[in-house]
C-alpha cells in the first residue's frame, strides 16, 4: 500500500499548476505558429509558381502573336512534308525491292565443289546463272540440290549442256517464289 503525502504548501502547488499551464499553453503557441509559417510557405511558393506560369504565358503568347514565327513554323511544315515525300518515295522502292540473301544461302547449299559460278542475272523473279562444272554428274547433283529447294519452283537447263562429258561451261535458269525474295 502506498501512502501520498502531499506535503507541499499551497502557494507552492499553486505556482506549480500555473508553471504546468503556461508551458503548456507556450507549447500550443509555438505548434501554432509553426502550423501558420508553415501555410505561409506553402501560399509563397504557390504564389511564386503561379507567376512563373504566367509570366511564361505572356512571353509564349507574344512570340506566337509575332509573324517571324508564323514564318519559321511554315517553313519547318514545308520541310516536314519535303521529308515526309522522300520517305514514301524510299518505302514505295522498298517495298517493289527484291532481297536476294535468301538466294545466295541457296546457291551456297546447292552448289557442289566442283561447280563455279561466273556470272548471276536476275529478272523479277526469274534467276539465270552461268559457270563451269568439271563433270557431268556435278550438273546433275546442282540440278537435284537446286530442285529440292522450297523457295525454287522451275529449273531449266538447255539440251547443249548435256553434250559434252568433262569441263562442261553450263547454263540454268529457274524461278523463285515471291514469298522468298520479299
Amino acid at each position: 500500500m502506498n501512502i501520498l503525502l502531499n506535503l507541499l504548501p499551497e502557494d507552492k502547488k499553486a505556482h506549480l499548476k500555473e508553471r504546468v499551464r503556461s508551458r503548456f499553453v507556450f507549447s500550443q503557441m509555438l505548434m501554432l505558429l509553426f502550423f501558420q509559417g508553415f501555410y505561409i510557405f506553402i501560399l509563397v511558393g504557390a504564389f511564386f509558381a503561379l507567376r512563373y506560369n504566367e509570366t511564361s504565358f505572356q512571353n509564349a503568347t507574344q512570340q506566337l502573336e509575332s509573324g517571324d514565327n508564323r514564318r519559321s513554323l511554315v517553313e519547318i511544315e514545308k520541310k516536314f512534308q519535303e521529308v515526309n515525300k522522300k520517305v514514301e518515295v524510299a518505302v514505295l522502292l522498298d517495298l517493289e525491292h527484291l532481297h536476294f540473301t535468301d538466294l545466295l544461302l541457296i546457291f551456297e547449299r546447292a552448289l557442289p565443289a566442283e561447280v563455279t559460278l561466273s556470272s548471276v542475272a536476275t529478272k523479277e523473279y526469274e534467276v539465270s546463272f552461268s559457270g563451269k562444272a568439271a563433270e557431268r554428274n556435278d550438273i546433275v547433283t546442282l540440278e537435284k540440290n537446286l530442285s529440292a529447294e522450297p523457295c525454287i519452283v522451275a529449273v531449266d537447263i538447255p539440251p547443249s549442256t548435256w553434250l559434252s562429258p568433262k569441263d562442261i561451261s553450263f547454263q540454268i535458269g529457274f524461278s523463285v517464289k515471291k514469298e522468298c525474295v520479299k
